[in-house]
């Protein structure tokens, strides 16, 4: 079973409690995996390289070439938020939602649809990771009744 709700409502803070962080600790916590803790500056984007193209291959992630539909939990997704390199990372954990965390906000779970959809880039999944399952393909009115239960 994934398990995720303790890692939400975490503040914000560059290279300690961030969108790397919250994967590290996701990984740790669901499959037992340790992914090196990279040092992050704050002017990532400005420097016109990415943390994560240059070091996910060395933790062990393979990209995949998959439609977004057929994403499993444990998933990892690379997105582009004001910049044109990924430096956003979430985590997919099924039932249409990922988690994240954004700079000036608490990590959260959302539904991975619109923006994060539009600004993703990549999708990776870890080699290790083999036992999670499909989630099966809902609407978004769906994933929320299922979730919410409206």
């Amino acid at each position: 079973m994934i398990e995720y709700k303790n890692l939400l409502g975490r503040q914000y803070e560059t290279g300690v409690s961030d969108c790397w962080s919250i994967a590290i600790d996701y990984y740790w916590q669901n499959h037992g995996l340790r992914l090196t803790n990279y040092a992050r500056p704050s002017d990532l984007p400005e420097l016109g390289w990415s943390l994560y193209l240059k070091y996910l291959e060395t933790e062990g992630f393979e990209m995949l070439d998959i439609p977004v539909r057929l994403l499993k939990p444990s998933d990892l997704i690379l997105m582009t938020l004001r910049s044109n390199l990924p430096h956003h990372a979430a985590v997919y954990v099924g039932e249409g939602k990922i988690i994240q965390h954004l700079p000036g906000r608490l990590s959260s779970a959302v539904f991975y649809d619109g923006t994060w959809r539009s600004a993703t880039t990549n999708l990776y999944r870890h080699k290790l990771v083999k036992d999670t399952q499909t989630i099966p393909e809902m609407t978004l009115e769906e994933a929320r009744k299922n979730v919410l239960g409206y």
